[in-house]
């Protein structure tokens, strides 16, 4: 905000007019993407792809269950791609 010289709150609004949500939201989103991403296409734990994607495992889960409406394991066996998790 400092760097445009806008308020906080402004440069929220405008975050949250041009992507649809807040930059919270935005940022959680697009960490459970990235986790999701790594756990359907490489072998990395759990933890391993919420550490990656700068998250807690707690937090991740938590994520899962509201976004994705399952856990996480039942999350993978449904989409993992072993052909392209073992070409990583």
């Amino acid at each position: 905000a400092r760097a445009l010289a806008v308020t906080v709150r402004t440069l929220n609004r405008e975050f949250q007019k041009h992507h649809g949500l807040s930059a919270a939201a935005y940022m959680r989103q697009r960490r459970l993407t990235e986790a999701c991403d790594l756990l359907t296409t490489s072998l990395a734990s759990v933890k391993q792809a919420a550490t990656q994607a700068g998250i807690s495992r707690a937090q991740l889960s938590r994520l899962a269950l509201r976004a994705l409406k399952m856990p996480l394991s039942t999350y993978r066996a449904r989409h993992f791609n072993r052909d392209e998790a073992e070409a990583t």
